[in-house]
């Protein structure tokens, strides 16, 4: 790897280096240049491909240097997975299951050895002297680090009494992790001393908390932490609020007729200061344009959510399936201002967030004209999150969920303005039997919302975060009758508790007879197919005769 520093100054294109074409190895060279991008190995960007390579000529040397080896011990005991570095270069070896380690064709003269490994003290070694073409014999003891145990108590703001399930985390040299008892109390043991980690407090509905905690050689009962309930209403920024970037592209394109992006938004960026419970529901969301007044009002736009686990697209043509969406925002907008503006989508229902990455999905669908390239959203370069949203744009293809095509991958997230409520909302649940058995696998659905249940093992069925009012419920799962309630009262920070019973349905035998038409005889092994609710199929037999048992009637 090759890096030339960012310079004050560009030079002739007539300055060049010589390679070679090697088709038999394609993409062996990886390459990026810029005269604004400061480039960072750890970070290297997006490059460029090819099948070339640099004449490059090389000088090996095996005469003239000397070599260490020796042993890594504790309590007489070998150590495996020793790291014996020489200090001020990058030559290390790590130990083998005998604890032996070798590190060959050195400089000869006076160096320093630091040999680490998980679990014991470092070890510093001066005054290893190298020969020329000898063999230094340096063996190496290490100590094993103390162990030393943390406990404390956790409580709750609005009680003042110990808090149960809270999620203790010790990150650092070593990362550990507990959860607080009913009492609040919690235990975390074999904690390596001498160390400074970070400890965290995380329970969902709760303000997360950090400290630092430097950790001795003796036992510490870390002082009461209490932690915050969240408000019923959030609200935050994914982004930067500086950020001076703008984009035409996502989330969602005026440039071209119709478009369609879809963004990753991290758990770390949604939990960085709340930590939301599972089901918080997300009632709103804002984006940041800059505007030149070219966009006539009342442009249709929809816009989906979902949760997901990805954190990155691995393709241009890696969309997240339109069946994992749910649709959350489907009228106009009015984006016929000039200027900076925040566009505010109070969504036409709440989404809910299960606490973990989410994916938001905006199609502008095909317009019958486009507008100034001006018009640009606020976002904010994420390298840390590399290719996190895909975007694609047409004047001619209509681009939809289910037939997305191939799109383009940036690494940047446009300026998203979250908002959460949990206060206002009903919540609906029951269980669901079927000749007095709970029945596992039923959709509980609110007719006219894409909002629904499954029911679990034991019948049991939920829908939190609904808004109050009077609906109707369909129930559905194959083999069973469609079963409806109508006239549902849902009640504001109330639980509606509605338990019903579906039947199966009644199955039936269809028989019948098949003649040739040319012998008028039974004709054997026609095939006989019904298709519809459940595919059944048969031939007939030597007679002409076919029979398919346990079909579902009423279909």
């Amino acid at each position: 790897m090759i890096l030339r520093p960012m310079d004050e100054n560009t030079y002739s294109t007539t300055n060049k280096f010589y390679y070679t074409v090697t088709a038999n190895y394609p993409y062996r060279m990886l390459y990026r240049y810029s005269s604004t991008v400061v480039f960072d190995p750890a970070d290297p960007g997006s490059g460029t491909r090819v099948n070339n390579v640099p004449n490059a000529s090389f000088t090996f040397s095996t005469a003239g240097f000397a070599t260490l080896s020796g042993t890594v011990t504790s309590n007489g005991t070998a150590l495996e997975g020793a790291r014996v570095s020489i200090d001020g270069t990058t030559r290390y070896a790590l130990t083998d299951a005998q604890g032996n380690y070798q590190i060959a064709y050195l400089n000869p003269g006076t160096v320093s050895l630091t040999t680490t490994k998980n679990g014991f003290n470092d070890q510093h070694t001066t005054d290893v002297v190298l020969t020329i073409n000898q063999t230094t014999i340096q063996n190496i003891i290490m100590t094993p680090m103390t162990n030393v145990t943390i406990s404390g108590q956790v409580n709750a703001s609005n009680t003042s009494a110990g808090l149960g399930g809270v999620t203790v985390k010790l990150v650092g040299y070593e990362n550990y992790e507990v959860v607080t008892d009913a009492n609040g109390l919690y235990t975390i043991p074999n904690v390596y001393s001498g160390q400074t980690y970070t400890q965290s407090f995380l329970k969902p509905g709760y303000m997360g908390f950090s400290q630092p905690l430097v950790v001795g050689t003796e036992n510490i009962v870390v002082p009461t932490v209490t932690i915050e309930q969240n408000p019923s209403f959030l609200q935050f920024l994914v982004g930067n609020a500086e950020s001076t970037s703008e984009a035409n592209n996502y989330p969602a394109n005026f440039y071209y007729k119709n478009s369609l992006s879809q963004m990753i938004y991290m758990q770390s960026e949604l939990n960085d200061i709340y930590q939301l419970a599972p089901g918080n529901p997300i009632v709103a969301i804002k984006y940041f344009a800059n505007l030149n007044g070219t966009i006539p009002a009342d442009k249709p736009l929809k816009v989906w959510m979902a949760n997901t686990n990805l954190s990155t697209f691995a393709t241009t043509s890696s969309w997240i399936p339109a069946d994992q969406f749910t649709l959350v925002w489907d009228s106009t907008v009015d984006l016929s201002a000039t200027g900076l503006y925040e566009l505010t989508l109070e969504l036409n229902q709440p989404f809910p967030y299960n606490g973990e990455n989410l994916v938001i999905m905006v199609n502008r669908p095909m317009d019958d004209a486009y507008y100034g390239s001006a018009n640009k959203w606020k976002n904010t370069a994420t390298p840390a999150y590399p290719n996190r949203t895909i975007y694609r744009q047409s004047d001619s293809v209509v681009i939809t969920p289910e037939e997305p095509g191939t799109g383009t991958l940036a690494s940047n997230v446009p300026n998203t303005f979250f908002t959460f409520n949990t206060a206002g909302f009903a919540s609906l649940n029951g269980t669901i039997t079927s000749n007095g058995a709970p029945l596992e696998g039923v959709r509980v659905a609110i007719d006219g919302t894409t909002r629904f249940a499954i029911s679990d093992a034991q019948g049991n069925y939920a829908i939190n975060y609904v808004f109050p009012g009077t609906i109707n419920l369909t129930a559905t799962k194959h083999g069973y009758y469609d079963y409806t309630a109508t006239g549902l009262v849902l009640t504001a920070e109330q639980t509606l508790t509605h338990n019903f019973t579906i039947n199966q349905l009644p199955v039936v035998t269809v028989n019948g007879q098949i003649n040739g038409s040319d012998t008028g005889a039974g004709l054997a092994g026609a095939i006989v197919s019904l298709t519809g609710y459940e595919p059944y199929q048969t031939s007939t037999a030597a007679n002409g005769s076919f029979s398919i048992p346990s079909v579902y009637a009423s279909q």
